[in-house]
């Protein structure tokens, strides 16, 4: 079972990351992505694309 715990959740203004410069290698990265491909369908759908661009739609709401 796993125990509650805090998330920060950070939005970026570029689609490129350099992974580097936040001291991801390459086989770091590769353990994220297996372990979040399991939100990417999810994410995908039409209704979350409201988080496309948060703070305007936020305010629309």
């Amino acid at each position: 079972m796993f125990e509650p715990t805090h998330v920060i959740i950070t939005f970026l203004e570029s689609k490129m990351i350099n992974l580097q410069t936040r001291n991801i290698d390459k086989n770091h990265a590769i353990d994220l992505r297996t372990r979040l491909s399991t939100f990417a369908q999810d994410w995908e759908k039409p209704e979350m694309n409201i988080y496309d661009d948060y703070d305007a739609n936020k305010s629309n709401l």
